[in-house]
């Protein structure tokens, strides 16, 4: 039986990722827009674009950190359920996993690295083995 796959497609590193990224950038870039409209508005237009700009970086920010720790709560969430369900028995529900994101861990050996941290070949099956 196969594991289902991820709803999003993002992992919760790629979800704060995203999050920093788009929180350093939009502001960084509304910076950008300010001294391009410094050079040429008055004093009043340029207090005005620079409050709106303030309260526009302000809204997209806290937006953005909103749906992150949403998204990270759904997720933790879920893991939750599935262990709660596993503890009282249900050995065939499976968590939530995103297909790409299958990367080497540093603390899960792959089939061909069995050695344990002595240098000796490891007694115990690799990691997604069958016993």
């Amino acid at each position: 039986m196969n594991p289902d796959t991820s709803k999003s497609s993002m992992t919760v590193n790629s979800l704060m990722q995203w999050g920093v990224a788009i929180s350093i950038l939009f502001p960084i870039i509304l910076f950008a827009l300010l001294a391009f409209i410094s050079l040429n508005a008055d004093h009043n237009a340029f207090l005005y674009v620079d409050t709106a700009f303030a309260f526009l970086a302000l809204i997209v920010v806290f937006g953005v950190n909103q749906w992150v720790q949403r998204r990270v709560r759904e997720r933790l969430a879920s893991l939750a359920d599935v262990c709660r369900d596993f503890s009282s028995g249900d050995r065939a529900v499976r968590a939530v996993v995103d297909p790409r994101a299958r990367t080497q861990h540093r603390f899960a050996p792959s089939g061909s690295d069995r050695k344990n941290h002595h240098g000796s070949e490891s007694s115990r099956p690799a990691v997604g083995t069958e016993c």
